[in-house]
Formats: C-alpha cells, structure tokens, sequence
C-alpha cells in the first residue's frame, strides 16, 4: 500500500496528543493515517477476503514496529496503540484476520479538495500530476474564517464580555511574560464572541479555562492567542475539571484531619466507655 498519497491537515499539530505524544507515537500517528483505506476495498489478508471501509486499515504490531523504524520494540507500539485509544484516536480490536484500527475522526486531518484542485481517479491511474495548483482550504477553516468575518463589522468596546476576556488572557499572559507583544485585543473579542455566540461557551467557564491554561506549565506557553484557546477549549476545558478533582480528592476528609488531645478523648470515651 505505497502507491498514490493522501494530504494531512496541520491540525494534527494543535492536538493534544501530537502536543504532548511520544516521538513513537508521533510516527505511529502519522503511519497509521498513511496506511488507513481512503475507499472502501477487500483486502486479502492471511489468506482471507475481508472488507476494509475508509479510515480503516488491518495490521499487526510488527507490521507497525517495521514501519515505525529502527530500533523500535513491540512493546513500544503496543503502548503507544493503547494511549491511541485511550484518547480517542483510533479504535481498535484484534480479528483472526490481524488487528483491525479505525483512525476515529479520519477526515479531520484530510484536506477537502474542491473542483479545482482534485485529482482524477483515471488521471491518477495513468500516473499523471495534479496542477500546481494549492489545495482548498479545511472546511473547518473555511467555517471559522467566515465566523470571524461574520463578526467582523462588530464593535468590541473596553467593558464588553468579550474584550474583557480577551484582556484578562493578555494579562495572563503578561504575568508569565513581561515582553510578550501587546495584541489587538479588538480581534481577539471576536474569536471570544464566536465562542459564546456559537460554540455556546459560558464566559464564566472561558474565564476559568483562562486561568487554568495560564497556570498550567505545559498550556501557559501554548495558549497564546484566542483563537488557540477556542481551538483547545474543550481539551483545557476537560483537563481544568480533572485538575479539580484531583485536587478536591487530594483534600484530609474529616476522619482524617488532625484532631486536638480533647477530641481524641471524647471519641475513646464514647467507643470504649469512660470506666477505661
């Protein structure tokens, strides 16, 4: 399966899993939506006929370590397969014909090739190339590009929702860099409205996402803008709520604070009897 090509969204970048992955599983990212079906075919696998859909592929943990490359063990894979999964990457499950993975969200990281720019399934047969000419555009882009513009003749003053957001992430971003350069808060009061306006976000929950990110080691360097933040916003969201309950959960309950001499009397008193 290494003939023809298949085009890969930048947006992988921005996921929390490239961000924070592995180099391994990196690759195995990448590899995996290299080799995934863009057509539904039948494969002969092992020597038997099975059906294969989009985003799907069949595979083994060696197939995988030897396109990986050198070096690589098959307990390394076998992790990086199961943080995939754990996150919401892939799905996967073991047939008697290999392992069958589905690259969940497959089309998010293909570019959407108009008219203009898509290639002739004949054309390709015959080995002939595309024009020079560039790929559209995401339609995911082409949705937030018209969102902003749809805001765009909007007027943002200094005590609106959507500036003050806006500012309190540039002073959040200030208290953990002194020389980070002033932004045109105006723009970025409109990415603020497209998330409440249309992703529906409550300014109380954009502000505590913003505090968090801004405290957090890894997203405080990373969450530089507010189009980022709409971009990450449910990954920061999430994390934000599991930080508070582990700290929520780290917190002495009653039976375990500390108790002063007389506390500890009476809770003797009252359990053994007073004539101890």
């Amino acid at each position: 399966m290494n003939k023809g090509w298949v085009s890969i969204h930048r947006k992988l970048l921005d996921s929390c899993l490239w961000l924070q992955g592995t180099p391994i599983q990196k690759i195995l990212m990448v590899v995996l939506i290299l080799e995934a079906n863009c057509t539904q075919k039948e494969w002969i696998f092992n020597g038997e006929k099975i059906l294969v859909k989009r985003s799907q592929l069949i595979t083994s943990l060696d197939i995988l370590k030897g396109k990986i490359g050198k070096g690589v063990k098959v307990g390394q894979v076998r992790t990086a397969l199961k943080n995939l999964k754990k996150y919401g990457f892939i799905a996967s499950e073991t047939t008697n014909t290999g392992r069958l993975i589905t690259v969940l969200n497959y089309d998010k990281y293909q570019v959407n090739n108009s008219t203009s720019s898509k290639v002739n399934d004949k054309d390709i047969a015959k080995g002939k190339q595309s024009s020079n000419k560039e790929p559209a555009p995401n339609n995911n882009d082409n949705k937030e590009n018209k969102e902003i513009n749809t805001s765009s003749k909007k007027v943002f003053g200094k005590d609106s929702i959507e500036y003050r957001l806006s500012n309190l992430l540039y002073q959040k971003i200030l208290e953990n860099n002194s020389n980070f350069k002033e932004p045109d808060l105006g723009k970025w009061a409109k990415h603020i409205d497209s998330m409440i306006r249309i992703d529906k976000r409550n300014p109380d929950d954009i502000k505590k996402v913003i505090n968090w990110a801004q405290s957090d080691s890894f997203w405080k360097s990373n969450i530089l803008s507010t189009q980022k933040l709409r971009r990450q916003f449910d990954q920061l969201f999430m994390k934000s709520k599991g930080e508070e309950l582990r700290l929520k959960n780290d917190k002495p309950n009653d039976s375990e604070r500390k108790r002063n001499p007389e506390e500890w009397k009476k809770i003797t008193n009252e359990f053994y009897g007073e004539n101890l």
